[in-house]
């Protein structure tokens, strides 16, 4: 496989959801998602995490390989301080997965980003200055489930506390992240019930 110019091979992709946060996708030049980062607050650490994906992509210690429970493999990509920056898509084969790791060791600062983040706010309104119904989240798009996404979020927010990799290991993250998610999941429902 030729790995070289992979700038004209992925574009980044800035996006935002209904809860204004911030997120990016390295997509293929068919439109695949290949790497998803976490949600970000701020617009500006998004563009940081660009950057971050580019830098610490040429350092081979910095991608976590993991096989899921259905046999797919995926990876980590972890920044110099040991905060996970990205996960990659899931897929059949390792052999698939270690081409995204060498392809992504040639992206550059030169790679395409599309700010898609950014909404006229006159799209927002109708012509009788009524707010229009938001589009389903970006998460939903990406075959991602409310819980998974509430999970990522609340994992996001426990890995970053520091020095709790030491106290917990990643099993326990991860099944705390998935009962914070249920957790706000049963409130929505609850809170949806009390509007009806």
């Amino acid at each position: 496989m030729i790995h070289s110019n992979s700038n004209e091979k992925y574009f980044f992709e800035i996006n935002k959801d209904q809860y204004n946060l911030f997120y990016f996708n390295l997509k293929d030049k068919n439109g695949n998602v290949c790497l998803g980062s976490l949600p970000y607050t701020l617009k500006t650490n998004c563009k940081h995490g660009i950057r971050s994906i580019i830098r610490n992509s040429k350092n081979e210690e910095r991608f976590e390989v993991e096989q899921d429970s259905f046999e797919d493999w995926f990876f980590w990509l972890k920044g110099g301080n040991g905060r996970i920056i990205a996960k990659s898509q899931e897929f059949v084969t390792k052999e698939e997965l270690k081409n995204l790791i060498e392809d992504l060791k040639y992206l550059s600062l030169k790679a395409p980003v599309i700010d898609r983040s950014i909404v006229s706010k006159d799209i927002r309104k109708n012509k009788h200055n009524q707010r229009i119904i938001t589009p389903p989240p970006a998460y939903l798009n990406e075959g991602l489930t409310k819980r998974a996404y509430f999970a990522g979020l609340a994992m996001h927010a426990i890995i970053s506390n520091q020095g709790i990799l030491d106290k917990i290991g990643q099993q326990d993250i991860v099944k705390t992240s998935l009962k914070y998610a249920d957790r706000l999941l049963d409130e929505i429902s609850k809170t949806e019930k009390n509007m009806i």
